[in-house]
């Protein structure tokens, strides 16, 4: 675990931090499912229009899926970081990739 600064005081975080703006589920085998807790990242997987499949342990997946068509400088899928302060930012957009 990492420690970030918030609001004043020191918190323990995960090292990464995804950051989603459209369409996403966790779902079980054929069930939606909640998770609670901290989890590892087994596999990921992408696909050609910025969506994203998480796969996390005991059979959890967590799906993300760009759910518009917008191709502007503005529409923003998800952003993939490192929680340091001034880590660089992977963010997918409409436009495709790109490293902030």
């Amino acid at each position: 675990m990492d420690y970030v600064f918030k609001r004043g005081r020191t918190e323990e975080a995960a090292e990464y931090a995804l950051h989603i703006q459209c369409s996403w589920r966790i779902a079980k085998g054929n069930k939606i499912e909640d998770i609670n807790e901290h989890t590892i990242v087994e596999r990921v997987d992408s696909d050609e229009v910025g969506g994203l499949k998480i796969f996390l342990p005991q059979g959890y997946l967590l799906e993300v899926f760009p759910d518009t068509s917008e191709d502007d400088e503005y529409s923003e899928f998800s952003r993939l970081f490192k929680q340091k302060e001034d880590s660089s930012h992977f963010v997918v957009t409409g436009n495709g990739l790109k490293n902030e």
